[in-house]
């Protein structure tokens, strides 16, 4: 094994320096320089000591009974997230199960969600793709989140005990030795024991030199099995950081990893990129500054305290969020002459992004269902869209943007890119992230295909019903005042609903032959960068109560400067 970690590590050095020449004769190297490592990569058989990646022997080894435990294990994780998502959703809802030990039970089921979520879902992507590697970063990342969610459930369960020995043996005590104050200090004792663990373990664990078989005999990198891999020969392991080291500095002169990405970004016009990137900054700004004053409106000024506004300060919040997932990095390579991205950035961007505007998609949509009722049941508006109410839909719009971002990042991001690692977008979007794969992806994008049409087409049917049934409304109502104001409250939804949903419905939905890199480029800045500087401005200029709001809260500053000028 020594032997060939040996050959392939000098064969990987002579392939750098032949590259490494800038003669005519030798740049096409440059281009086939990632095509070559991949085939290196494949020298030591099931191994792969020239990568940092483990492969999981995991359950569906078995040929005969793999699809059937494939089914099985679905089915036991879908049921396990929504049987604990019902229990949650009961224990938020129902006043007679407001107790300390629902309230634990409620977290419980949380961690449950999240633990099972950080093993189970890899195991089935793995199957479906037909491969077991996981990657260094990746394992690491598995153990310590399991590590973590594990150790705060095996306290919190343990602290559940003292809250039944309580309310059985001193109930005349419950109410003060489990008040809410306890309850939360319960819940931060097990959150801060588990987090504790998984700073412990996982850095020792993980520090290990795995130069044994990378091959885990398990289905998921759990320390035991991991440890298994582990030579302890300390002499062995700094050999193997010194051949690292050295490979690392051959492979300076390309400012990138094996693992990098190029993005080609918007700026790659010299003529007029200058003045792209200040248009671009001057978006990006407004867009912060617009939205950050509507949350200040939103949460200073009384007569904002309704539904509506409630659920638009978090559109605002969630708008923020989604471009500075992007655009910072874009500028900052600009200004450092620099369009890489690693591996992990990229995957960590395409998770955030699909979270974020998954998020939204799910918010405009249920804002939708706001307005319905405000105009259709304006007597039972306080029901229907109670404080309640209005966390549910936050937390449904979460839960779908997250359900989005963990079903669609680990695919996208588990297929060997062995082409050319020029990403022709300004940031890691699915369909171009996708187009340097060199494997069959016909079936993932039917997949991603049906999960973009739920997730557009779901949300816009709301909102098209809700929008059916206020125009009926308003066209039965014989105020002409009370026309326009409807008119007013809609005309701003659905402005940033046609605008926000066309584009995305273009790059998600129309099949690939009718789209271009360059018009991909066009609509998804449309989306991405100028929809959240446009929503906080098509709420303000064209809502009474927020210009209001604004020019209230102008006047109180203008006070203040004047009564501090009079104290000095």
């Amino acid at each position: 094994m020594e032997t060939q970690l040996q050959n392939c590590s000098s064969t990987r050095r002579n392939i750098q320096e032949r590259t490494c020449k800038s003669t005519p004769q030798h740049i096409h190297m440059n281009k086939m320089f990632n095509i070559i490592q991949v085939q290196l990569n494949t020298m030591v058989g099931d191994n792969k000591t020239c990568s940092s990646d483990f492969t999981l022997i995991g359950l569906f080894t078995h040929g005969a009974t793999s699809g059937f435990l494939f089914s099985i294990i679905c089915a036991v994780f879908f049921m396990a997230m929504i049987v604990n998502g019902v229990m949650i959703f009961l224990i938020h809802i129902d006043p007679y199960l407001h107790t300390p030990m629902y309230f634990l039970l409620s977290h419980l089921s949380f961690i449950d969600m999240m633990y099972i979520s950080t093993i189970v879902p890899k195991m089935l992507v793995n199957y479906l793709v037909g491969k077991g590697t996981i990657s260094f970063a990746a394992c690491t990342a598995q153990h310590f989140l399991y590590m973590g969610f594990v150790g705060a459930e095996f306290f919190l369960l343990g602290l559940m005990a003292y809250d039944r020995y309580v309310a059985i043996c001193n109930p005349l005590r419950y109410p003060v030795l489990m008040s809410h104050r306890v309850c939360w200090m319960i819940l931060a004792s097990s959150w801060f024991g588990g987090a504790l663990d998984s700073f412990l373990l996982t850095p020792i664990t993980m520090s290990l030199p795995f130069c044994s078989s990378r091959k885990i005999n398990h289905f998921f990198c759990e320390a035991p099995t991991m440890l298994r891999l582990a030579c302890g020969d300390k002499a062995a392991y700094e050999m193997i950081l010194g051949h690292s080291s050295t490979i690392m500095g051959s492979m300076e002169v390309y400012n990138t990893s094996s693992t990098d990405f190029t993005l080609m970004g918007l700026f790659n016009k010299k003529d007029i990129s200058g003045l792209l990137f200040a248009i671009v900054s001057i978006i990006f700004f407004t867009a912060l500054m617009a939205n950050g004053i509507m949350i200040f409106l939103i949460h200073t000024d009384s007569r904002l305290h309704t539904p509506m506004y409630f659920l638009l300060s978090h559109l605002s919040f969630i708008d923020m969020m989604y471009i500075s997932t992007i655009v910072p990095k874009m500028l900052v390579d600009y200004l450092l002459g620099q369009r890489t991205i690693s591996f992990m950035g990229c995957t960590a961007q395409h998770f955030l992004y699909l979270t974020l505007v998954g998020a939204e998609f799910f918010l405009l949509g249920l804002m939708a269902y706001d307005r319905y009722v405000a105009i259709c049941n304006p007597l039972r508006y306080p029901v229907l869209m109670s404080r309640q109410v209005c966390w549910m839909i936050i937390a449904g719009s979460w839960f779908g943007g997250f359900l989005d971002g963990f079903l669609l990042t680990p695919i996208t991001m588990t297929f060997p890119f062995c082409n050319s690692r020029e990403i022709n977008h300004f940031f890691c979007e699915a369909p171009a992230v996708l187009s340097l794969a060199c494997a069959d992806t016909a079936l993932y994008e039917t997949v991603m295909y049906v999960c973009c049409v739920l997730m557009l087409l779901i949300p816009f049917s709301v909102v098209i019903a809700s929008y059916a049934q206020i125009l009926t409304t308003v066209h039965h109502m014989s105020s002409v005042e009370g026309r326009k104001k409807a008119f007013a409250t809609c005309s701003s939804h659905m402005t940033v609903v046609t605008l926000f949903y066309g584009a995305a419905m273009y790059t998600y939905m129309l099949p690939h032959s009718y789209h271009s890199p360059a018009q991909d480029t066009v609509f998804s800045v449309f989306y991405t960068i100028l929809t959240p500087m446009l929503n906080p401005l098509i709420y303000s200029l064209r809502n009474k109560d927020v210009t209001g709001a604004l020019k209230r809260a102008m006047g109180r500053f203008k006070c203040t400067q004047k009564v501090s000028g009079d104290v000095f």
